[in-house]
């Protein structure tokens, strides 16, 4: 019934795995591979045992691997599952469990294999090389979409262990950029020559389901078809207890796995984690599609491959993917054939939950950035605010999270942003019991007014720390497109604007009191005043963009900002200083024709006669009479998110960076680049 490796000591051992990567040619006909698939290995949770678990491993891979040349076991390998492969959708639909948990151990043997061929081969010749081909390589990876196509109801039991397999086996063969090698592999899956560029939509469609469904995994999960997971198993009784599959795992230890390794040279203090959340099948369906689209020859980790279509089989799917609610007469023909129907709600209460996460981040910018209709179901929405604020919390707490997240966050809001219905919406919504705001108590205020305050102390936390021209240059935009719709601002959020113009002007001016301050005669002088400059130059950039917004919104709702005109005039002072610094005078002039009006209508009272809200009432009555027509016209602050060229060199390395956080590889192999490497 197959052979029980107890320890991870004992693989070296096992007869099973022995003839398979010996000197023996087994026949694809052997009886051999039902004993194959039936050896029982505990399973590592921990990316300490995993790394112990893969030593292991390495003496029967680099065996493999020497003797494949002659004895074409893998290959067998292959080709068994491919002949069990097509009888699958009907063992499951008979509940034929024997079939399907022996099938599924094959796609784990397979998988451990690949792995640690593609790890230890110098490149991916000498990987296809092992397979005997291309042909062979492009039918496995048929079969194996093929098995997570079958199945579009919900993946429960089985099911969902032999999708979560075969996502994990794709991510496996496809991992060479991973180690800074181009993918052949992954542009052969691109090109319509392959037959393999039709399963696209379907794929995607399947792994979009995946992640919405968002499946908690089975109590199975670490020992597939475990007795001891709850609910038995025949298979398990036909084995005699013996038959334990081994997958990834993630959840609690099982009763018989030993403890993961706590101490003890090289652990480190997160090798001891358990390496997956309770939902391991959504997260790896939605990175597996990041994966996907992503992917270009262009990008410079694989200059050397061949170019593919710069909108491949799975962008097209993913870009033009379209609302399960419109007819057929609403959807042209190439799209029907190149995409699929979604349902948009379910999609986007998914993305929603998700923005916590650097992959439900990435996701919702793919859609939002590419799928214009996605984008506008998302504006359309009432429920708007259940996808920003979770935004706005990523933001709130930069502290904790990767730079990445925060600036992919910060995009999404920038296309939000660039949508006059949305800024007008997030003015108007009122949110309560901002509880996660700590700065102060907030009470009632909008939506719109809690992202004024993330972004401004975004702007503050950037330029105090990450110091990243780049990102508050887009906080500044996201404001500046917003400004035009600021009305009824908070009392609380008009002073952090002012608060903000004070602070930095006052870093500015030190700034250039430094400057003056410097004779330039050593070559030290001059490189430390040229960085001052450059310090100075782009604190003026700010400052003017800050004044910019103040403008658009004196100009457009003057009417409707008592709070804000009541702030301005009691911080009136701030912009003394400015009033003769030519790169500020255009921008200060309207903003001294609101002042100089509401102090002269303030003459006749006697000074302090007005309380804080007696005050506010005059403003409001006042700003009745105000002359707009007075107010010099500045051309409208629109800015539009444009991504750079070739996106591909930031989005390769940084999916596969996620990516690696939930899937073990030996880290002295990974070579992504740059900011990656250490995350």
């Amino acid at each position: 019934m197959g052979a029980n490796v107890s320890k991870w000591s004992d693989l070296e051992e096992s007869e099973a795995l022995l003839k398979l990567v010996g000197d023996q040619v087994v026949d694809p006909e052997d009886p051999f591979w039902n004993g194959l698939f039936s050896t029982s290995v505990r399973r590592p949770q921990t990316r300490a045992e995993w790394s112990r678990f893969e030593i292991a491993l390495q003496p029967l891979l680099v065996n493999l691997i020497k003797n494949q040349g002659e004895t074409h076991n893998l290959s067998s390998l292959v080709d068994v599952l491919l002949l069990r492969q097509p009888e699958l959708k009907q063992a499951l639909e008979a509940e034929n469990s024997l079939y399907c948990w022996q099938f599924l151990n094959g796609l784990f043997v397979l998988r451990m294999a690949l792995k640690g061929l593609v790890e230890l081969c110098e490149d991916e010749n000498q990987f296809l090389q092992c397979l005997e081909g291309t042909g062979r390589f492009e039918k496995l990876l048929k079969a194996v979409i093929q098995t997570i196509n079958m199945i579009d109801e919900a993946a429960i039991g089985i099911s969902y262990h032999l999708q979560l397999e075969s996502v994990q086996l794709i991510i496996m063969v496809l991992s060479s950029p991973l180690f800074g090698r181009p993918s052949k592999i992954f542009d052969k899956m691109l090109q319509s020559s392959s037959g393999l560029t039709d399963l696209a939509p379907k794929l995607s469609l399947n792994l979009c389901q995946r992640f919405i469904a968002n499946e908690d995994a089975p109590p199975d999960i670490y020992e597939p078809g475990s007795e001891r997971a709850g609910s038995g198993s025949l298979v398990l009784s036909f084995a005699s207890g013996l038959w334990n599959i081994l997958t990834f795992g993630y959840s609690n230890v099982s009763a018989s796995a030993q403890p993961p390794q706590t101490s003890g040279p090289g652990v480190q203090e997160n090798e001891n984690l358990e390496i997956w959340s309770k939902t391991p099948l959504a997260d790896l369906s939605q990175l597996l599609l990041l994966l996907l689209i992503n992917h270009s020859s262009s990008s410079a980790l694989i200059a050397e491959a061949p170019a593919v279509p710069e909108d491949h089989c799975y962008r097209l799917a993913l870009y033009h993917c379209y609302s399960h609610k419109d007819s057929e007469n609403d959807v042209s023909e190439p799209m029907a054939k190149t995409s699929f129907p979604i349902d948009f709600t379910k999609l986007f209460h998914a993305l929603n939950q998700a923005t916590h996460t650097e992959e439900g981040t990435l996701l919702l910018y793919t859609l939002l950035h590419r799928n214009e209709a996605f984008k506008s179901f998302v504006l359309a929405s009432s429920d708007v605010d259940l996808l920003v604020v979770p935004l706005l919390k990523t933001l709130y707490s930069a502290d904790e999270r990767n730079n990445h997240h925060t600036y992919m966050s910060l995009i999404i809001l920038l296309i939000l942003s660039e949508d006059e219905f949305f800024n007008g919406y997030v003015h108007d919504n009122i949110v309560k019991d901002v509880d996660w705001y700590g700065e102060r108590v907030l009470g009632e205020v909008s939506l719109g007014g809690i992202i004024i305050l993330v972004v401004i102390r975004t702007i503050q936390h950037n330029m105090l720390k990450m110091r990243d021209k780049y990102l508050h240059t887009n906080c500044l935009a996201a404001l500046a497109n917003m400004s035009n719709q600021f009305k009824n601002l908070h009392p609380y959020v008009c002073q952090r604007i002012l608060s903000l113009f004070e602070a930095l002007s006052k870093r500015y001016y030190r700034l250039v009191a430094t400057l003056q301050g410097m004779d330039n005669f050593t070559e030290e002088d001059k490189e430390h005043s040229i960085d001052v400059a450059s310090d100075a130059g782009a604190l003026e950039e700010v400052l003017r963009m800050i004044l910019e917004i103040i403008n658009s919104t004196l100009i457009s709702q003057n009417k409707s900002n008592s709070n804000f005109i009541y702030t301005l005039l009691y911080h009136q002072h701030i912009f003394e200083p400015f009033h003769k610094h030519p790169n500020f005078q255009d921008l200060l002039q309207n903003i001294k024709t609101v002042i100089d009006f509401y102090n002269k209508k303030l003459e006749p009272m006697k000074e302090g006669t007005l309380g804080v809200e007696e005050m506010q009432e005059f403003i409001r009555q006042t700003a009745i009479q105000f002359p707009t027509e007075k107010l010099k016209k500045f051309p409208d602050l629109r800015f539009k998110y444009v991504e750079e060229e070739q996106p591909e060199d930031f989005f390769v390395p940084y999916t596969w960076s996620l990516i690696k956080s939930k899937i073990y590889w030996n880290p002295d192999k990974i070579s992504l680049r740059g900011a990656f490497l250490d995350q």
